[in-house]
C-alpha cells in the first residue's frame, strides 16, 4: 500500500493502479489507419465528383462526343429523287487484327431512272461485297479510327467505282458501323 501511495503523488495519474492493456498500441494503430484510409478514399472520391463537373461545366467534356454521328436513313423514291441500293445488307467483316469484327451495312444513293445502272449493280453485288471485305481486310482497327469515317468511305467509293462501268455511286452510307472484339 505504501507503494501505491508514493508513486501516485510523484507524478499524479492513476497508470499505476490501471494499466494499459498488453496491446494498446498495436489497438490504437488499427483504429488509426482505417480512419486515414478513409480520409484518403473521401478525399479522392471529392476530387474526382469536382473535376467531372468542372468538365461538364466547361464544355471540354460531352455526353457521346466519341460516338459516330448517324448516317441519313435510306429514301424510298416517294421521298427522294434518289433511290437506295440496300441490297448488301449486314456486313459482318474480318479486319487485320485477329479478334476485330466489323459490322457494316452500306447502301448507296442512286438515280432511279438509270435501269441499266440498277441491273448491273444487282449482279456485281458480290464483287461490291467482296470489294469492301478485301479493304476492310487490309485495315486493323486501329488505322481505321485515325483515318476516320469519311476518308474510309471516300477509299471504298472510289474501290466500288472502279468495278462499274455504266454509272458510279456518288455517295456511300453506313447504317451500321460497329467494331465487337
Amino acid at each position: 500500500m505504501k507503494k501505491f501511495w508514493a508513486s501516485s503523488y510523484k507524478n499524479n495519474s492513476t497508470q499505476d493502479i490501471y494499466p494499459p492493456p498488453q496491446n494498446y498500441q498495436a489497438k490504437k494503430s488499427k483504429e488509426v489507419l482505417p480512419r486515414i484510409l478513409s480520409f484518403i478514399a473521401l478525399f479522392i472520391f471529392i476530387a474526382i465528383i469536382f473535376l467531372t463537373a468542372a468538365f461538364f461545366a466547361t464544355n471540354k467534356a460531352s455526353l457521346g462526343a466519341g460516338l459516330r454521328k448517324a448516317d441519313p436513313k435510306p429514301s424510298t423514291q416517294k421521298e427522294s429523287k434518289y433511290a437506295s441500293y440496300t441490297e448488301l445488307g449486314q456486313m459482318r467483316l474480318q479486319t487485320a487484327d485477329e479478334n476485330t469484327v466489323l459490322i457494316l451495312e452500306p447502301w448507296f444513293p442512286y438515280n432511279p431512272s438509270d435501269k441499266e445502272f440498277y441491273e448491273e449493280i444487282n449482279k456485281k453485288s458480290r464483287a461490291i461485297k467482296i470489294a469492301i471485305t478485301s479493304y476492310f481486310r487490309t485495315k486493323t482497327k486501329r488505322e481505321l479510327l485515325e483515318s476516320g469515317e469519311n476518308k474510309v468511305k471516300k477509299e471504298l467509293l472510289t474501290e466500288i467505282n472502279n468495278l462499274l462501268v455504266m454509272g458510279a455511286f456518288n455517295a456511300i452510307y453506313f447504317s451500321e458501323y460497329l467494331f465487337l472484339n
